[in-house]
């Protein structure tokens, strides 16, 4: 709160980070299919999970980067558009992570993971989105307030 109200430009970008919802959303559609046709089974899935990572490292760079070019002229501060980058990729590898995982593991634990999933998922992204975020907002609050 202390760090919103200091800098008003954090609440209206706060929405930009969790665009990682996407990458999210992608990746529990793929491991659900993939456990729905004996793809994807519950051992041996490292490369995968590390591939979905990088895709989200690489989703993450490209809309981050885009996003932080329209932040950083929107509000004349470019820390607030290296704020976003950063968190932007870190919530969409984080998206790609726990949206591979938590279906793998409610299907271990005999639950069905479309339809347990997506709360889990989604509840878990936002948290680190927001906190990534607002933790970056607050480290760097010397340079956004001018």
């Amino acid at each position: 709160e202390d760090t919103i109200s200091q800098v008003v430009a954090l609440a209206a970008s706060m929405p930009i980070v969790r665009y990682g919802g996407t990458r999210r959303t992608q990746t529990l559609a793929v491991v659900i299919r993939g456990i729905a046709i004996g793809d994807i089974k519950l051992h041996g899935n490292e490369k995968r999970i590390l591939k979905s990572i990088f895709v989200g490292f690489m989703n993450g760079m490209v809309c981050g980067i885009l996003a932080a070019f329209v932040v950083s002229y929107m509000y004349g501060n470019p820390y607030l558009g290296v704020i976003i980058l950063v968190a932007m990729v870190a919530n969409m590898m984080i998206a790609a992570f726990v949206g591979f995982v938590i279906p793998v593991v409610l299907k271990a634990c005999h639950a069905d993971p479309a339809v347990a999933s997506s709360i889990f998922i989604t509840t878990f992204t936002d948290v680190c989105g927001f906190f990534i975020f607002l933790g970056l907002a607050k480290i760097s609050l010397p340079y956004l307030i001018r």
